[in-house]
């Protein structure tokens, strides 16, 4: 498969359009796996993004719900979760959107005795386009800037990152539990997927890490939307690859290099283990190439 020319389609499509293509799990093990992260901080991994769940007296809430398919595995997850705090009610109280593509909110018809919250671009984007989000799957609050939740112990600071990975991204901050949930503002240790048609761009991915490492410390735990939980030096290397990259593609456009010039050069080839399935070097030139040129 030529990795270069799927990426337009991607951007049309969402990253969601791809995910289910990737293996993600033995045949043996469920299709939603749990474990722990930190303080009431769960995390369920699966087909699609990382899902958080706040679980404690409070209830349950949830951060991002993958596909619809994987509704009856998460309800399955959940369950287990509210059984261990001893939970009557076991469906999220609160259910929030990092973002809008459909691998982070495929399932929010199936919540709906929960309240989806989410960033206004959000709502926006799921009610347009060839395929609407039911109504029972809108978010019915939104906010602009950001909002806060007292849940389960602590503060929930729910900060929006604009022109991010989205024109719509959140970052969820458990504070007490320290725990960071990046929404798609990570991919760790693979390029990232930055939706320029949807409202993304590098400055702001780059100032949307900042923005996370900045709200944390030694000991904060980052949830990637995709990839492994971690410390903030794989925050850190994420964003250092994407200033040096970002660099080293504007001085090629103002010597009037073409994307196709730099990936025959190898313009990224020292980052060339970031390479994954969707994502290689390639396109991630052409991301930050098409980026370059938007702005001049």
């Amino acid at each position: 498969m030529n990795r270069p020319l799927l990426l337009p389609a991607v951007c049309a499509l969402g990253l969601a359009a791809l995910f289910p293509l990737l293996p993600t799990r033995a045949q043996d093990q469920p299709a939603i796996q749990t474990a722990p992260v930190n303080g009431a901080v769960h995390l369920l991994i699966g087909n699609g993004g990382n899902i958080a769940v706040s679980s404690g007296p409070d209830g349950l809430l949830m951060v991002d719900d993958k596909f619809l398919n994987l509704a009856g595995d998460i309800q399955d997850a959940l369950n287990d979760l509210a059984s261990d705090a001893q939970l009557d009610v076991k469906t999220p109280r609160f259910l929030i959107n990092t973002h809008h593509h459909g691998d982070h909110t495929g399932s929010n018809s199936a919540w709906g005795s929960s309240t989806i919250l989410a960033h206004d671009n959000v709502r926006k984007r799921l009610m347009g386009g060839d395929n609407p989000m039911p109504a029972q799957g809108l978010p019915v609050v939104t906010y602009d800037e950001g909002l806060k939740l007292h849940f389960n112990g602590e503060a929930v600071h729910l900060i929006h990152v604009a022109a991010g990975h989205t024109d719509g991204d959140t970052l969820v901050h458990f504070t007490g539990s320290n725990v960071i949930h990046l929404g798609d503002l990570g991919f760790i240790n693979r390029f990232p997927f930055i939706d320029l048609g949807g409202g993304g761009s590098v400055n702001g991915y780059i100032a949307g890490l900042n923005r996370a490492l900045n709200l944390g410390n030694a000991e904060t735990r980052y949830i990637p939307g995709h990839g492994d939980v971690c410390g903030a030096a794989e925050v850190i290397a994420l964003r250092d690859m994407l200033i040096e990259g970002r660099k080293r593609v504007q001085e090629q456009v103002a010597a009037g290099q073409t994307a196709s010039d730099m990936r025959q050069a190898g313009l990224l080839n020292d980052y060339g283990a970031w390479d994954w399935a969707f994502i290689s070097r390639d396109a991630m030139i052409q991301t930050l190439y098409d980026d370059a040129i938007s702005k001049r």
